[in-house]
């Protein structure tokens, strides 16, 4: 099973069940689909969002690495992965993981983002700029990604630049392609 080719209404009851945070519920869904499919990748996933949840890291990580065993294409464990080890604090492995996400997706915006703040968090400015700007290639009315790239510019020192991008996230302007036009 390709992860683009996810039957989601399979999971359909267990993600709303995850974003009502009936996690007790969800993990016997889950449990409950791996007994009948040990291959079902997309069910190692969603179970490690769960013990995510019951800050169970460890069991979090082997069911991402099972998902990945399983299905190496799939994007979204290489980009959950990356965000525990990124709360683990080990920002080797996590950018190591956001890079293997954008390999999947070329277009996987956040997993691009999250190397940004990561580069910005550690003094990196032209690597963190370079992220942001390609999350900005990707969609430029991505909300987060302009939050986010204005916050970096103020932060070093590119004022003006950084207060056209809060405004665009704030919807005052729009770019296009002759370029910035007041809403």
């Amino acid at each position: 099973m390709n992860y683009k080719n996810i039957k989601i209404e399979k999971y359909q009851e267990t993600i709303n069940l995850i974003e009502n945070k009936e996690y007790d519920k969800s993990l016997v869904n889950l449990t409950k689909f791996i007994e009948e499919d040990k291959n079902d990748f997309y069910a190692h996933q969603l179970l490690s969002l769960v013990y995510v949840k019951f800050e169970k890291l460890d069991a979090a990580i082997n069911h991402l690495n099972t998902s990945i065993e399983l299905n190496s294409k799939n994007p979204g464990a290489y980009y959950n992965l990356g965000m525990i080890y990124q709360s683990l604090n080990n920002f080797d492995k996590s950018i190591e993981l956001f890079l293997k996400t954008i390999e999947q997706d070329p277009n996987f915006i956040d997993a691009y983002l999250s190397i940004a703040k990561i580069c910005q968090n550690n003094n990196n400015m032209i690597e963190a700029n370079k992220y942001y700007q390609k999350a900005l290639l990707i969609n430029k009315d991505n909300l987060p990604s302009n939050k986010l790239y204005s916050n970096f510019l103020i932060k070093v020192g590119e004022l003006t630049k950084g207060l056209t991008y809060q405004y665009k996230y704030f919807g005052v302007v729009r770019f296009d392609k002759n370029g910035i036009k007041i809403i």
